[in-house]
């Protein structure tokens, strides 16, 4: 009887690994997510907060300390380390005060892409928009960044923080592709 219940145990972990495994890889490793937010605040404002690597664990709770690294490629490297590991970025392009490019420099980990950042201003106000431009490498990390995280999780979680940041309440919105 102990032994069926193990059998049955073993059963059912496996198809919980085993079917995300296939769906993941059925699944592009390349995806682009965009969201938005309307923040009542200036360009100026909204970009000295979005360049600021160094004070992002100050407002965006993923983040809970930020290094700065040598430069890669002659390319501004910065190290997040965030409530789930470490994540370094280098900025690969910049425009200030209206677009920001930065790129995940480890080709080890499960997923890497880039995010760019964009400001338009309108009136006293600023539209930012980040598009993320994503490679997912594992299938079963596809299968959770897909159906369980979401490509737009962590963009939405950084454009609520933002607001936050300046007592701005905010929802983002998702372009479709």
């Amino acid at each position: 009887m102990r032994t069926r219940w193990i059998l049955l145990a073993l059963g059912i972990l496996s198809l919980l690994v085993i079917i995300p495994i296939g769906v993941g890889s059925m699944l592009p490793e390349d995806h682009t997510a965009t969201s938005y937010v309307d923040l009542d605040l200036p360009a100026d404002t909204v970009w000295s907060l979005v360049r600021d690597f160094q004070a992002y664990s100050s407002w965006w709770p993923d983040v809970r300390s930020t290094e700065r690294l040598p430069d890669h490629a002659g390319h501004e490297s910065w190290k997040h380390v965030q409530t789930t590991g470490e994540l370094p970025i280098e900025v690969i392009e910049e425009n200030s005060p209206s677009r920001l490019v930065t790129r995940i420099l480890d080709d080890g980990m499960p997923f890497g892409g880039t995010w760019t950042y964009e400001l338009t201003p309108n009136g006293d106000s600023t539209r930012v928009t980040i598009t993320e431009d994503g490679q997912v490498h594992s299938p079963l990390f596809r299968f959770v960044s897909r159906f369980l995280m979401g490509h737009h999780g962590t963009m939405d979680r950084y454009l609520e923080s933002l607001g936050a940041a300046r007592g701005l309440s905010v929802v983002p919105v998702h372009l479709k592709r």
